[in-house]
C-alpha cells in the first residue's frame, strides 16, 4: 500500500511526516491546525517541520483522553491552499467515523488475543487432564469442572462431587487428590451403594474381632486406611442416618473407634463425597443430617452429563477403541447419531455401546444405520417405565425422534431439515433446544 509517494508498510518511525506534531496531538489530546507551520510559534521549533517543508497541517487524535487509539494526520508541502478552520471541522467530523472503525478493530484484536489465550489454556488443561488423570474431553463444561478442581485442590476443604451416574465422579475425585498436598498418600474409595446398610459402620470405622457375628478377625476401616491421603465416600447419601452422626464426629475430630473397640484411633485425611442425589433436598426431608451436609459441602463441584458436552463424544469414541486396541471407524453420520442420543448412563453407557458396536457390526466403517439399530434394540429391551406416559409425553417423544430422523436424512444440514419438516426457523430451533438435539 502506498500514499503520496511513500510506502505505509514501512515502520512508522521511517514515515516522512512530523512525529513531533503526532506526539503533541496524542499526548495533549488536542486537535491541531496550522495554516502556516513555518512561522507557527508552537510548530516551527520542530525539526521535522523544516526538514519536510511542511507549510500547513491538521492532526486530530482518535479515541478518548488517556486512551488514544491513533491520529488522523494531513499536511501540505506547498504554500498554496493552506488548511483552514473549515478543513479542521471536516477532518474532525471524519475522525468520529474513523474512531468507531479503529475502536472496533482494537476490540476485535483484543477478543482474538483473549480467545487465543483461552484456546491455549484449554489445550494445556486437556493435555494435563488426559496424561495425569485419564479424563477425556475438551468441552467448556468439562474444562470448567477441572479448573474448579485445580483451584480448590490445595485448600483444606471437604468437597462434594455431584453428577449423574457415569459422569466420572471418581476420576475427578482422583484428580483432586493428585493435585492436593495429600497426593503422596493413599486414595481410598468406598462404594457405599454396594454395601449392606448394616455393615456401613464397619466399612467406615473398621471392627475388632468378635464385635458381631461373623467378625472373625480385626478389620481396618476406610477412615483409617486413608490416613495421610484422601477418602472418597461414593454415593454418600446411602449412609444410614444413625451412622451419619458418628461419621460427622470422626470428620470433625479426626478420631474414632472401631466397632467393638475401646481404643481411640487418629487419622488425618481429606474427605470427598460423590452423589447423584440432591443432598440439600434430603436434608430438608430429614433423610440426611444437615450438619454432615454442611461439613461435606464446603465446596461443590457439579459434573456435566454427556448430553451437555456432546462435542466430546468423538474423542471418547476414539479413546475407547484405542483402549481396547480395536481398529474400527465410525462415519461422521454415525458420530452425529451418537451425539443425538440422550445417554442417560452417560460415559459408561457410551463406552458399552461403542464397544458392542465395534465387536458386533461387520461393516466398516460403522454408519448411522448401525448406530440407530443398536440404540433402538437397546431401548426395546430396557426395563419398562414405572408409569404409563401421558399423551403429551408420548407426542414429545415422537416429535423428537422425527426431528432427529430429519437431521440424519439432511446430513446434519439444519436448513434442509427445516424444509423436510415444514417447520418455521423459530419453531425448529426452539425444538432443537428443547430436545437437546
Amino acid at each position: 500500500m502506498r500514499a503520496k509517494g511513500f510506502d505505509v508498510q514501512r515502520p512508522l518511525a521511517e514515515w516522512p511526516l512530523s512525529h513531533s506534531i503526532l506526539r503533541r496531538a496524542r499526548d495533549e489530546y488536542v486537535a491541531l491546525l496550522s495554516s502556516d507551520a513555518q512561522s507557527d510559534e508552537h510548530l516551527k521549533q520542530f525539526e521535522s517541520v523544516a526538514a519536510y517543508d511542511i507549510h500547513s497541517v491538521i492532526c486530530v487524535p482518535l479515541g478518548a483522553p488517556g486512551k488514544v487509539r491513533g491520529t488522523l494526520y494531513l499536511d501540505r508541502r506547498l504554500e498554496e491552499c493552506p488548511f483552514r478552520q473549515a478543513d479542521l471541522l471536516f477532518v474532525t467530523a471524519v475522525s468520529r467515523f474513523l474512531e468507531l472503525a479503529v475502536e472496533h478493530d482494537f476490540q476485535l484484536r483484543e477478543a482474538r488475543a483473549r480467545a487465543a489465550l483461552s484456546e491455549q489454556h484449554a489445550r494445556c488443561l486437556q493435555k494435563e487432564l488426559f496424561q495425569r488423570y485419564r479424563i477425556v474431553g475438551t468441552s467448556k463444561a468439562i474444562l470448567q469442572a477441572y479448573d474448579q478442581i485445580k483451584r480448590i485442590a490445595a485448600a483444606p476443604l471437604a468437597v462434594v462431587l455431584v453428577g449423574e451416574t457415569g459422569t466420572g465422579k471418581e476420576l475427578f475425585a482422583r484428580a483432586l487428590h493428585l493435585s492436593s498436598p495429600h497426593a503422596a498418600g493413599p486414595f481410598v474409595v468406598t462404594h457405599l451403594a454396594a454395601i449392606n446398610p448394616n455393615l456401613v459402620e464397619s466399612e467406615l470405622f473398621g471392627h475388632e474381632r468378635g464385635a458381631f457375628t461373623g467378625a472373625t478377625k480385626q478389620r481396618i476401616g476406610v477412615l483409617e486406611q486413608a490416613h495421610g491421603g484422601t477418602l472418597l465416600l461414593d454415593e454418600v447419601a446411602r449412609i444410614p442416618q444413625e451412622t451419619q452422626v458418628k461419621l460427622l464426629r470422626a470428620i470433625e475430630t479426626r478420631t474414632f473407634r472401631r466397632v467393638g473397640g475401646t481404643s481411640t484411633i487418629q487419622s488425618d485425611f481429606r474427605v470427598a463425597a460423590s452423589t447423584n442425589a440432591d443432598l440439600k433436598r434430603l436434608t430438608q426431608e430429614g433423610r440426611f443430617l444437615p450438619d454432615l451436609y454442611y461439613r461435606l459441602a464446603q465446596c461443590v463441584v457439579t459434573l456435566p452429563p454427556l448430553r451437555d458436552r456432546t462435542e466430546d463424544i468423538p474423542l471418547l469414541v476414539r479413546h475407547f477403541l484405542g483402549q481396547e486396541r480395536i481398529a474400527r471407524r465410525f462415519t461422521s453420520a454415525a458420530m452425529a447419531a451418537l451425539k443425538r442420543h440422550p445417554w442417560p448412563g452417560n460415559v459408561r453407557e457410551l463406552r458399552s455401546a461403542v464397544l458392542a458396536l465395534a465387536w458386533t457390526v461387520e461393516a466398516d466403517p460403522i454408519d448411522q444405520r448401525h448406530v440407530r439399530a443398536f440404540l433402538s434394540a437397546a431401548k426395546a429391551v430396557s426395563s419398562p417405565p414405572a408409569s404409563f406416559p401421558t399423551l403429551a409425553e408420548r407426542l414429545a417423544e415422537v416429535e423428537r425422534e422425527h426431528i432427529a430422523r430429519a437431521l440424519e436424512i439432511a446430513g446434519g444440514n439444519k436448513s434442509k431439515a427445516m424444509q423436510l419438516l415444514g417447520m418455521s426457523r423459530a419453531t425448529f430451533f426452539e425444538r432443537l433446544k428443547r430436545y437437546r438435539l
